[in-house]
């Protein structure tokens, strides 16, 4: 034989025996294995500091959400059902737990009488608004203030610039009952 080849098989023998090179190669197998672990074991405990971060946001926003919840749910009072037949005492405290929301929704004065034009002016565009007056309504006010054309003209300009709405119901309405008024058979006359 060779010397190659008895060389390795003694190296072959020695690694069996435990001597030399084969101790070497299992010194080297546990270290690998000690940082392999030691590696594994840092990477878990990222993970896990990861984890624990995260759940630990998420259960801060969910006591955040139940808090903003209970909070809108003081916010908002609920009003309960709401007739003209009730009693004075329920109506204002309707009335009042109204203005508190919308108070509390507008930060400023301004914001305040903005946001109630826009309500009555929601209310009026609907058509049933108690805030417009009838054609007889209309013709009555305007033939007690003496108002001319114009003047209803003029009045329904301010109502609408100041107000956002206009209360006042149309001057061709206000003319039709006029004429109706003016009708001869509506009236006898007698001459003495």
């Amino acid at each position: 034989m060779s010397k190659r080849v008895t060389a390795k098989k003694n190296e072959r023998l020695n690694r069996l025996k435990g001597n030399g090179s084969c101790e070497k190669w299992r010194n080297r197998y546990t270290e690998q294995k000690k940082l392999s672990a030691k590696k594994t074991i840092k990477t878990n405990l990222q993970q896990r500091n990861e984890i624990n971060s995260i759940s630990s946001e998420r259960n801060k926003l969910s006591k955040s959400i139940e808090v903003m919840e209970d909070e809108q749910k003081q916010r908002i009072p609920e009003l309960g059902k709401y007739t003209a037949l009730q009693s004075a005492y329920l109506q204002r405290k309707a009335a009042l737990k109204c203005e508190k929301y919308m108070k509390s929704g507008a930060s400023t004065v301004v914001d305040y009488n903005h946001l109630l034009q826009k309500i009555i002016g929601k209310a009026d565009s609907s058509g049933q608004s108690p805030f417009r007056l009838s054609p007889n309504q209309t013709f009555v006010l305007r033939s007690s203030l003496h108002l001319s054309n114009g003047d209803l003209k003029t009045a329904k300009k301010i109502f609408r610039q100041y107000l956002g709405f206009d209360v006042l119901s149309s001057r061709n309405s206000v003319n039709d009952i006029k004429k109706e008024m003016n009708i001869c058979e509506n009236y006898d006359i007698k001459i003495v």
